[in-house]
């Protein structure tokens, strides 16, 4: 179990981690948004994350981790996806959901 939950680490973190650097960059260059325009756009899923942690601790600690897991790889999974199609068309409501 210990070398699976290493694993599952592993990729949350490459699926955190790219589209934590990888999407501005590419609204930057790809969509020229400004930098300021790129940063407001992100803003909106910042802050939702910051409330879904708090909401995310108090199911963790009442249910446990499994569905938690599941249901975030099942979310990063169709982002990824998503994400993966992303061209100069893209709509910028698109990457805001």
């Amino acid at each position: 179990m210990f070398i699976l939950g290493i694993i599952i680490t592993l990729f949350a973190n490459i699926i955190i981690f790219s589209a934590n650097i990888l999407l501005p960059m590419f609204m930057q260059a790809g969509l020229n948004f400004s930098a300021s325009k790129a940063g407001l756009l992100l803003l909106p899923g910042g802050i939702v994350n910051g409330i879904m942690s708090m909401v995310n601790g108090r199911i963790f600690d009442k249910y446990g981790p499994r569905g938690l897991v599941t249901g975030g790889f099942i979310i990063s999974a169709i982002a990824t996806l998503f994400f993966a199609n992303a061209s100069e068309t893209t709509s910028s409501y698109l990457i805001l959901i």
